[in-house]
């Protein structure tokens, strides 16, 4: 795939960054009434503290007052990623090197935005809908803000400012696992203003290979307007070549009644499966079928009925010669599953949590699934079924609390496959004030345990996510527990438009190979400290 065409510079004053007249003639007609001028007071002037939970209320709260009230006019307006105020859009001063980085990006085209808004004129207010909306903007990869005010004219008519600021779409990362083998990658969240994701990588390993590899990804959101995603990837690294994309539309806002997904993807490759002198060509297409249906049952709590259904088929071409009881992604089978889940999901609007100086949606509610289906492989017929279930909440004085739990397994003659179990649980406190600045702490755990696994299968500590910076596929077991704490310091002052968040963490992990008592386990402990910057 091949770029397009070079973006242009953004001027550093664009005339569609934010209408002065707009906001004029609104502090004019909210000088009228008091509960206006109280409302143009929160689009304009001071923000809430940071780090509150905006009022300790639910993200509908604020729209519910103007419930059923018509949509008479609705404006979109949209900050540079640099030196801009979402709590006071026309407090723009940037300094020298703001106005340079904003000029090296092309804004985001506002029949972009325009495309993602639930809402038209002329349409009544919804306060879910609203709250989705808002939610829905500030999920895009290239908006690092979003808030939806609306603006009430009369008893029955209403103004709504869509206000959002851009995240810099450019970024660079590289992974180095030794000096002669790692990873590079460049990547845009946003190609051409268009909201598309282009992704170029290039893994390297010249300790086996000559040559370095080449990786490109594409995204596409919301096409047509329908909130389907089309992805399409090629990577041909190392001795591999993968094509293939994914179309898929998920449960949207909290009304969406249908999701799906499709996906297709073709894998060329040489394996040698740990035991073969000469490695073998492996070739297989994989092709995934998803779609579900939301039913709701109580709007106010957000309670939802889904069902859904799904058929896999893995299709290999060519492999070495393996058995029933081992390598599962290199067998010949086709699986179809159904799942009953039944959800209450609603989100608290707050800040200083996974991110610094943005509005950040955190849900709260449960989530109880069931589901279970039928394989045919080529070596049997097997019976699937597992459930899982989740919770989530989040207390002023106490900070936020999730526990989540699932079980599944094969069955065949009576007996267990493949069974795996996991639960995890993570917390963090309330902001705690450390001078000027803030400070909160988090706590993960995941355990995860599998029985009568194939032989190849086992846990390892070989994602980074895991114990950070450890990465090693020679440790395995059956059973895994790992547990992190990351006290997190947000700076009170930015410098040159970024926001910087100093961090340490202390992981341990657990990796339990026969039996505990009899010492066949691994343990890994790491620490560190690093700083997170953003604009």
């Amino acid at each position: 795939m091949l770029p397009g065409p070079p973006a242009r510079a953004q001027d550093p004053h664009p005339p569609d960054t934010i209408s002065r007249a707009f906001y004029d003639s609104l502090k004019v007609r909210a000088e009228k009434r008091k509960l206006t001028r109280m409302i143009y007071d929160m689009i304009v002037v001071s923000p809430p503290p940071p780090g509150t939970a905006r009022g300790k209320m639910t993200s509908t709260a604020s729209y519910e007052p103007y419930e059923g009230r018509i949509i008479r006019n609705r404006e979109i307006i949209r900050l540079n990623a640099f030196g801009a105020n979402m709590d006071n859009p026309l407090d723009y001063n940037p300094t020298r090197m703001e106005k340079f980085l904003n000029s090296t990006y092309t804004k985001t085209r506002r029949f972009v935005l325009t495309q993602h808004l639930l809402f038209r004129e002329g349409d009544s207010i919804s306060p879910l809908q609203l709250s989705d909306n808002e939610r829905i903007i500030r999920e895009l990869p290239f908006i690092d803000d979003a808030t939806i005010t609306v603006i009430p004219i009369d008893s029955n008519v209403v103004d709504i400012a869509v206000v959002v600021r851009e995240t810099y779409p450019y970024g660079f990362n590289a992974r180095v696992d030794d000096i002669r083998s790692g990873m590079v990658r460049l990547y845009t969240r946003n190609f051409a203003g268009l909201g598309h994701e282009l992704e170029i990588s290039s893994p390297y390993d010249f300790n086996e290979y000559s040559a370095p590899g080449i990786g490109i990804n594409y995204s596409v959101r919301n096409i047509a307007r329908s909130f389907s995603d089309l992805e399409v990837e090629f990577t041909d690294a190392l001795g591999s070549l993968r094509m293939g994309g994914i179309f898929s539309r998920k449960f949207v806002t909290s009304t969406t009644r249908y999701a799906w997904s499709a996906s297709l993807m073709l894998t060329s490759t040489n394996e040698d499966l740990d035991t073969m002198a000469v490695p073998a060509p492996l070739r297989f297409l994989r092709q995934d079928y998803w779609g579900a249906r939301s039913f709701m049952v109580d709007r106010n709590s957000v309670t939802r009925l889904i069902v859904s259904a799904r058929y896999i088929h893995n299709n290999v071409f060519a492999r070495p010669e393996i058995n029933d009881l081992s390598y599962y992604q290199f067998q010949n089978y086709q699986i179809g599953t159904a799942s009953l889940a039944i959800s209450s999901q609603r989100f608290i609007n707050t800040s200083l949590i996974y991110s610094y100086g943005r509005t950040e949606d955190i849900p709260y509610g449960y989530m109880v699934e069931m589901f279970g289906g039928r394989e045919k492989n080529e070596f049997k017929w097997r019976t699937y079924a597992g459930a899982r279930v989740s919770y989530g909440n989040i207390f002023t004085r106490f900070g936020n609390f999730y526990a989540g739990a699932g079980i599944s397994s094969f069955f065949s003659k009576g007996e267990t496959e493949q069974g795996l179990a996991e639960a995890s649980l993570k917390y963090f406190t309330p902001l705690v004030v450390t001078g000027k600045s803030k400070m909160r702490t988090f706590v993960n755990i995941n355990y995860t345990r599998g029985f009568n696994r194939f032989a190849d299968e086992c846990l390892y500590f070989n994602n980074n996510d895991l114990i950070r910076g450890f990465r090693n596929d020679s440790l395995s077991g059956g059973t895994r527990l790992v547990i992190s704490v990351e006290p997190v310091l947000f700076l009170h002052r930015p410098v040159a438009g970024f926001r910087f968040a100093l961090f340490a963490f202390a992981d341990a992990g657990l990796l339990v190979r026969e039996g505990f008592m009899d010492g066949g386990y691994y343990t890994v402990p790491a620490l560190g400290a690093g700083v997170r910057i953003r604009n």
